[in-house]
């Protein structure tokens, strides 16, 4: 194996296509091609399958690829370390985002100190992933990863907690759903709503069905106090290519059941009514 090789078959893994890896490493298809059959015959395995679609990793390829970029990160260390010797050193320093953080304030300050701090230094940012900010931290291929998913226990990393963000959720203006103030509230009631269709064995036979929250609060009473709560309604119609619908003409006692199942189990919410408007004049959705 040569590390002209090795850096091919990365190439190569990373764009998923021949064409693009030769434009990266500079070289032309049949040299980077040739290249790579010189690594198969080498090793003694099918690295690659070739399709329409482009190549893909054989499990061979797989493992040998992690290798690869493992080879090719610690020959660049050790000619930076060299260069560090002569004293004319360039660090560089890889660091890793998700499509999240990278649009975090705290990050973007973060990189401009740095900035500020070590002029002299390569600052390289990669979006990628979570599944693929944990490779390439393993391969050694990255010095840092800012993720907004918990990775799994690794005695190969060290996690630390940066900062905390709260989580917002936002809806167009006039959206049906724009009263919610839970997305717990949501899924209870319409988790219910579908359990109870199931529980019917009517599930199969509904074109679709959800529950909706509506922006609207009704007075209400539980026990001996009056409340002041959300409206759920329920949906569910038939069809058979969605252009028209019809409700679902549900036998008394499910609605009952599960009417009275959302009000008792799911907190912010005192009334519940069903939606029996076909399409047209309705749609199917509440929107």
């Amino acid at each position: 194996m040569k590390l002209n090789q090795l850096r091919a078959l990365a190439a190569v893994a990373e764009t998923g296509s021949i064409q693009e890896a030769s434009r990266i490493l500079h070289l032309t298809q049949p040299a980077l091609s040739k290249a790579i059959k010189e690594l198969e015959s080498s090793v003694g395995a099918t690295l690659f399958v070739r399709s329409s679609k482009g190549v893909q990793l054989t499990p061979f390829g797989q493992r040998l690829v992690s290798h690869a970029r493992l080879i090719s990160e610690n020959v660049r260390r050790a000619r930076e370390d060299l260069e560090d010797m002569k004293g004319t050193v360039q660090s560089e320093i890889t660091v890793g985002v998700t499509p999240v953080t990278a649009l975090m304030r705290p990050m973007a300050a973060c990189l401009s100190t740095f900035r500020r701090e070590f002029p002299n230094a390569r600052l390289r940012v990669l979006e990628m992933r979570p599944a693929q900010l944990l490779e390439h931290l393993r391969e050694g291929t990255m010095d840092f990863a800012v993720t907004s998913q918990l990775l799994p226990l690794d005695r190969g990393l060290d996690c630390t907690q940066v900062c905390r963000l709260p989580t917002m959720i936002g809806a167009r203006r006039g959206h049906a759903l724009r009263a919610a103030r839970s997305v717990r509230v949501l899924q209870q009631a319409d988790a219910i709503w579908l359990d109870e269709i199931r529980k019917a064995g009517l599930y199969d036979t509904i074109w679709q069905a959800f529950a909706v929250l509506l922006p609207v609060k009704t007075v209400g009473v539980m026990g001996d106090a009056r409340t002041y709560e959300n409206v759920c309604a329920l949906r569910a119609v038939t069809s058979t290519d969605g252009m028209t619908a019809d409700f679902f003409e549900f036998p008394w006692e499910v609605l009952g059941r599960a009417a009275t199942r959302i009000v008792n189990e799911v907190k912010g919410v005192n009334r519940v009514v069903y939606d029996i408007t076909s399409k047209p004049p309705g749609t199917i959705e509440w929107e």
